[in-house]
């Protein structure tokens, strides 16, 4: 009898054999500044304008394997790009409502838009060759930037801490990971616009609910029973706008739950209404108290205050507070 033995043989691959990787200088923070001047007729959405040059200092120090590599970039709030990706246009990021950013580098040979993926190149600008083992050095890298008006500003100085993306190299030729990250990219974003308000003087609005029983707090969302509501006029002054100007006030805050400014009780938080009782939605452009100049770039907004319970439980006694901004908006 012929026995036929089969043998089977299974290769296993690993990425990381065809790798890049840190010898020193990698995953640093970089902090840069990105400012600039609006004028009236610039601060208008859609309006894009040059921004200051970007400069990445860090010198970091990388290890190959044999073959090809990519170098890719992205913004904060998307994936390393398919290889070959490279935009022929401004890609912008959205910071805010507000402001969106977009970023290139340019060099002898080559002009790429951020998020890009695409082959590292030679001195003689064709897709570069490693040897095993080869180390390199990533010096100064130079990105110029666009900023986009996505809407008018009103805060005469727009003043905003980001994290803007990441920048790195991975191999073999045509990957799509994040092996090496050079450089976590944050900007100090700051913009001076003409257009200015104040609200109350700017000075801050206390509100004080004196003692509040912990067991008025009972359906979720709901006001605390047997609480009065605190109303407050403001007046609103503002500079380099038309007189009879529409403009809007919304609420803003970091820690929300449906209608309400979470305080620090989880359980306990406060909502701001208009003067016929409708409560504004933190953070959200759509839901705002309208308002309209006089012929002294003035006007007067009511608002309406009152706490509310969170998760319809009773909340732990003792000092709760909370805070929220009010921010003045063109519609």
């Amino acid at each position: 009898m012929i026995r036929t033995l089969l043998f089977t043989i299974i290769a296993i691959t690993s990425q990381s054999a065809y790798s890049v990787s840190c010898l020193s200088g990698c995953n640093t923070n970089e902090y840069s500044t990105l400012s600039g001047q609006l004028s009236k007729t610039e601060n208008k959405a859609g309006v894009t304008k040059d921004a200051s040059e970007i400069t990445l200092t860090n010198r970091t120090s990388l290890k190959w394997n044999a073959g090809q590599a990519q170098t890719w970039a992205t913004y904060s709030n998307g994936n390393i790009p398919a290889a070959n990706t490279n935009n022929n246009d401004w890609n912008y990021s959205k910071i805010d409502d507000y402001i969106s950013v977009a970023l290139r580098v340019t060099n002898s040979c080559r002009t790429i838009y951020v998020p890009y993926n695409v082959p590292t190149l030679s001195v003689s600008c064709g897709s570069r060759t490693y040897t095993e083992g080869e180390e390199s050095v990533v010096s100064t890298r130079k990105y110029q930037t666009k900023i986009r008006i996505d809407k008018a500003i009103i805060s005469g100085t727009y003043v905003k801490n980001i994290f803007v993306g990441e920048f790195g190299f991975c191999q073999p030729q045509n990957c799509s990971s994040k092996q090496v990250v050079l450089t976590k990219l944050f900007l100090n974003l700051s913009m001076t616009v003409p257009q200015s308000c104040v609200i109350n003087s700017g000075q801050v609005l206390n509100i004080d609910f004196d003692n509040i029983p912990a067991s008025s707090f009972k359906a979720a969302g709901e006001k605390a029973v047997g609480v009065n509501t605190i109303s407050r006029n403001l007046n609103i002054q503002c500079d380099n706008i038309e007189a009879s100007a529409d403009l809007t006030m919304r609420l803003q805050a970091d820690t929300v739950a449906g209608n309400a400014i979470v305080s620090n009780n989880k359980s306990v938080g406060f909502v701001v209404a208009n003067s016929t009782g409708s409560e504004l939605t933190p953070n959200d452009l759509s839901s705002f108290i309208p308002f309209k100049l006089n012929g002294n770039l003035g006007s007067n907004v009511t608002i309406n205050i009152y706490p509310v319970s969170v998760d319809g439980k009773t909340p732990t006694e003792g000092a709760v507070t909370s805070s929220g901004f009010l921010r003045v908006d063109f519609p």
